[in-house]
Formats: structure tokens, C-alpha cells, sequence
């Protein structure tokens, strides 16, 4: 196992991984799980000091050296908790337009088909809000027919105090550190191959025996050869030829003399001759 990459070892099961637990990754969700509850409980006298020093500065992006370890790791759970919360309007006054969640599940700027027509600043959102309803006038001046039609069904909460963040998927059934690896895990591509392998139900010992072999981590001639403890990567069994995985699967003269004795007794496996097969 320890020729194998700790990230890959990390991946969830779905993905090709083992599902092991990073600390390096795990972190963040924990701290998104922290600041979560420090928006929850607003009456909390933990949430009254930290938000009596600190306010804002708690939200953005960047922290400088000099601040707590509890600004730092809310600080960082903030960051982590973006993501997957969107903002409730009220007054918009804490919400900025383009770099916030406020329309669907991105922020404007990430929208790949917007182009943003102000300077990087803040934009607020109240800027379109008069007397507690959507100001049509100042939208169409920023946004195009469609977005307009889509933010003119978006609910002001009247009834709040301020500008207050929910979940994006509110009843999915997910805690926090859930959501966070979802997210963390946006970007890799379901192993389809793994997953047969898992639905096989083989033996554990079978099952991580394939798992390294997809993972060329198998000490193979080759694989020992290409690290140098040996010289030769030719397969010890005779065959002429290196032993590297796809001989192993399917070229070795052993497989194909086991595969062959098993067919006589009544089995149906195929030969094949490479790894695509």
C-alpha cells in the first residue's frame, strides 16, 4: 500500500480511492462545521464577543498574522462554508453583488457567460433595493432581461433583522463536513472500473489486490526495475518478456495455463491479450 499516493489513497470509494479520512482535507470541513454554528447562535456569548471585535473581518477572505487562533479558525471555516450557503436578503447591505451567493448556487463573478461591468470593488446589493422591494430601474442597469426576471423572484425577507446565510441544499440531509467534501471532491471523475470491482463483492485480499494492481502498485520486475533495486524486468516465470501490469493480467504463459485448466472444467473465461480488453 505505501507505493501508492496518499491523495489517491484518500479519494472516496466512488472515485477510485480507499476512503480514508485526511487530516490535511478534514480540517477545513470541521472549521465550516464551526463557523456554521457560529451563525446559528447569534445569542451565544461566544458569537457576541467575536463579533464585537472582529464583525466583518471574521467573513473575508484574508487574515493577517497578528489576529486569535478562535479569528483564525472561524476565519478558515468561513472560507471552507462559501461554497455551500447562499445569502437570505433583507436589506442586502452585507451581501456584495458579484463576489457573494445570492442568485441560485455561484456568485456573478464565477458565472462563466456574465461579464461584470463595474471596477473589483465592492457592490452592494441594497443598491438594488428601494423601500424593501427590487429596484427594476437600477437592475437593468447591470443585468440583462433574463438574470432581472430570475432576481425579481428571489424573496426580501422583511421580517429579519440583517442579511443572513442558509444552506444551499437545506433538506439534502448532509451535515456540514458532508457538504464540505462534496465540494472537495467536485472535480474528480467517477472510477467506473473500481466500482464494478466493489460490486463484484470479492474476498477483501482479492479486492485490494485488484485496487493496487489499477494503481501500479504491484512489485512487479518492471515496477522494481524502473526503481532501480533491480536490474532485470523480465518475468521470472519464462516468458521472455517484462513483467509489467498488463503481463501480469493477461500475457504471463502461467495466467493463460491456469485460465486454460479452468475452461476445461467448465468455466467461461475469455483470454485476453492487453489491459483495454
Amino acid at each position: 500500500m505505501h507505493y501508492v499516493n496518499w491523495n489517491d489513497m484518500c479519494k472516496p470509494i466512488e472515485y477510485g480511492g480507499r476512503g480514508i479520512h485526511s487530516n490535511l482535507t478534514k480540517a477545513p470541513a470541521l472549521h465550516a462545521r464551526l463557523a456554521w454554528r457560529f451563525v446559528q447562535e447569534e445569542k451565544s456569548l461566544f458569537h457576541s464577543v467575536m463579533d464585537a471585535k472582529y464583525g466583518n473581518k471574521l467573513m473575508k477572505e484574508n487574515h493577517n498574522g497578528n489576529n486569535s487562533t478562535a479569528f483564525k479558525i472561524l476565519n478558515e471555516g468561513f472560507n471552507s462554508l462559501y461554497p455551500i450557503v447562499k445569502w437570505d436578503i433583507e436589506n442586502g447591505k452585507s451581501v456584495d453583488a458579484f463576489k457573494d451567493i445570492w442568485i441560485l448556487d455561484k456568485s456573478i463573478n464565477n458565472w462563466p457567460t456574465f461579464v461584470i461591468l463595474v471596477e473589483d470593488g465592492q457592490f452592494m446589493v441594497e443598491a438594488f433595493i428601494s423601500e424593501g422591494n427590487w429596484d427594476v430601474n437600477n437592475l437593468r442597469k447591470v443585468f440583462g432581461k433574463e438574470l432581472v426576471e430570475i432576481i425579481m423572484k428571489i424573496q426580501i425577507f422583511k421580517d429579519k433583522i440583517a442579511d443572513s446565510l442558509v444552506l444551499i441544499n437545506q433538506n439534502s440531509g448532509m451535515t456540514i463536513p458532508g457538504f464540505i467534501r462534496k465540494v472537495q471532491n467536485s472535480g474528480l471523475e467517477a472510477d467506473m472500473v473500481w466500482k464494478w470491482i466493489k460490486k463484484a463483492k470479492l474476498n477483501s485480499r482479492v479486492e485490494n489486490f485488484w485496487w493496487r494492481l489499477k494503481r501500479n502498485a504491484i512489485p512487479s520486475m518492471h515496477f522494481l526495475c524502473y526503481r532501480r533495486i533491480i536490474v532485470n524486468a523480465q518475468c521470472p516465470r519464462g516468458c521472455e518478456s517484462n513483467e509489467d501490469i498488463e503481463h501480469i493480467v493477461c500475457g504471463c504463459l502461467k495466467i493463460k495455463e491456469i485460465i486454460q485448466h479452468l475452461n476445461r472444467w467448465g468455466f467461461g473465461f475469455r483470454l485476453f491479450i492487453s489491459n483495454e480488453q
